[in-house]
């Protein structure tokens, strides 16, 4: 059985003593809520609810309210029986659903940030190999069109299907990737691609493309590529679009 132990010691030192236990007792049947759904508290998770976000903030004060109602509700003024033991047999009372509503609100506070964290790391992974295939795709193409080197612009790349191959429309990346998704990204991220041709070069002899978060919540870090087929990030958070073709070339490579 999941025990609950320091971790939650900041959270009942904002109770009354009258109340810590009963607190502790609602929290203890969290946890053993959660390792019956099989969902892992790890220590950062439980450290969280200590760290005062305003999510954790407001479910601590939402238990804080549950409690004073339950201890309220076990008797009435005058020894009468308490609306809680009233409703014994007629359904379930208005606290036994703020006790369900609480356990759901406090799952989800611990659940919903590590589903944000998959969702963005997966959007990185998809990011890079979005990149690479851009990057494989020029110099597919410059290969097949020697005379005019690298496309001018990443569109270039696809065809809309049925495809067929051509300067263009090289029909080498999906349609999709070629086109940004239609000018609106793709897994969380934009991308672009230019050629352009070196001093005394007369054609497009380098080119850079670049894979760009729309949003914080989206990615972690930027990409970007050059002819040398090498995938380069930006430091991890920094999420701005490499801003040229320089830039990227001073990037650290990824390990894999």
């Amino acid at each position: 059985m999941l025990r609950i132990g320091g971790s939650f010691g900041n959270v009942t030192k904002t109770v009354k003593p009258g109340e810590k236990r009963l607190l502790k007792m609602a929290l203890q049947w969290v946890a053993e809520f959660a390792e019956n759904s099989r969902i892992i508290l790890k220590r950062e998770q439980l450290t969280s609810l200590q760290q005062g976000t305003p999510a954790t903030l407001a479910l601590a004060f939402g238990m804080r309210q549950l409690i004073k109602e339950m201890t309220r509700s076990d008797k009435e003024p005058g020894g009468k029986e308490g609306s809680m033991r009233k409703m014994k047999g007629k359904g379930f009372s208005l606290i036994e659903l703020l006790i369900v509503v609480a356990i759901i609100l406090i799952i989800a506070a611990i659940a919903i940030p590590n589903l944000m964290r998959a969702r963005m790391a997966a959007n990185d992974s998809s990011a890079a190999a979005s990149v690479r295939s851009i990057a494989t795709a020029e110099i597919a193409y410059s290969s097949a069109y020697p005379t005019v080197g690298f496309p001018l612009i990443l569109a270039t790349l696809g065809g809309a299907p049925p495809c067929t191959p051509g300067i263009a429309t090289a029909c080498l990346v999906d349609d999709y990737l070629a086109t940004n998704g239609a000018g609106k990204g793709k897994s969380g991220y934009t991308f672009n691609a230019t050629g352009s041709a070196s001093a005394g070069s007369a054609i497009n002899d380098q080119f850079y493309s670049t894979g760009t978060p729309l949003g914080t919540s989206q990615g972690s870090r930027a990409y970007c590529s050059v002819e040398d087929v090498v995938i380069r990030l930006q430091p991890a958070g920094t999420i701005t679009l490499v801003p040229s073709y320089n830039a990227c070339t001073v990037l650290n490579p990824m390990n894999n």
